[in-house]
Parts: structure tokens; C-alpha cells; sequence
């Protein structure tokens, strides 16, 4: 990747597999998106590696937290998982405050069950076949 200024402004280049070059307006062009140049380097296409030096606190989780055979790398993105997992409940949370008021019974169905079970999808042809377990 080369870095060079232009205008003023810090553009950077990239002329490998993931290439992406950076415009006047400092996005990055990969594929269909724009991407803000300052992110641009958190965006890789190949391996990628993070240093990290962990405090005694952080090696105290790290290692209560280990499962076994599990490697120091397997143990953080466990924890990636988790955090992105309260993100997902945080935002659902918040979907569930803003949508309390919202009455479903006022709207109609957008699905049924026919006579054997299988789920039918109003207004249309589809229909999803019931499980041989939903049927016991």
C-alpha cells in the first residue's frame, strides 16, 4: 500500500488483490462501496493479525476462561462473539422499547397452517413443508 498526499489530504493506494484506491473526497473505492479512508486499513482480504498486550487483569480472564485445548486466539473471539452477541441484544432491546406500542392483531397474517401442517404464505403459492417431528 503506498500513502501520499494530495490537496492536503493523506490518500493511499493499494494495488493488490483487495485493491483499493482512494479518491478526492478520502473514500476508499472496494467494489460497490465507499469506504472512509480511515477504516480502509481495518479492512483486509486476506490473513490479518492484531498485537495485543495483555494486562495481568486481561491474562487472569484470559486463562479462567479457557477451555481446554483452547489457544489464547480461540479465547478472544469467544469473547468477540459475546460482545458482538450484547450488541445484537442491545440493539433488540431497543427495537423491543420503540416497537411496545405496536398492535399486531390489526394486521393481517402473513402466514397459516393448511389442513396437514404445512405452512402456507398468504397471497402467495409457497408453501413450507412441515417437519416429519411437527407433525407427531
Amino acid at each position: 500500500m503506498r500513502h501520499h498526499v494530495e490537496g492536503g489530504k493523506s490518500v493511499s493506494q493499494r494495488n493488490d488483490a483487495g485493491a483499493a484506491n482512494d479518491d478526492e473526497s478520502g473514500l476508499a473505492h472496494r467494489s460497490k462501496w465507499l469506504v472512509p479512508a480511515s477504516v480502509q486499513q481495518l479492512l483486509y482480504t486476506g490473513a490479518m493479525s492484531v498485537g495485543f498486550r495483555p494486562t495481568e487483569e486481561d491474562l487472569r480472564v484470559i486463562e479462567a476462561n479457557r477451555r481446554e485445548d483452547e489457544k489464547t486466539s480461540d479465547v478472544i473471539r469467544r469473547a468477540l462473539r459475546l460482545l458482538d452477541r450484547e450488541a445484537w441484544e442491545e440493539r433488540a432491546r431497543a427495537d423491543m422499547h420503540r416497537l411496545r406500542t405496536e398492535d399486531l392483531s390489526a394486521e393481517a397474517d402473513a402466514w397459516e397452517y393448511d389442513a396437514d401442517g404445512n405452512i402456507r404464505i398468504t397471497g402467495t403459492s409457497l408453501t413450507v413443508p412441515a417437519r416429519p417431528s411437527d407433525r407427531a
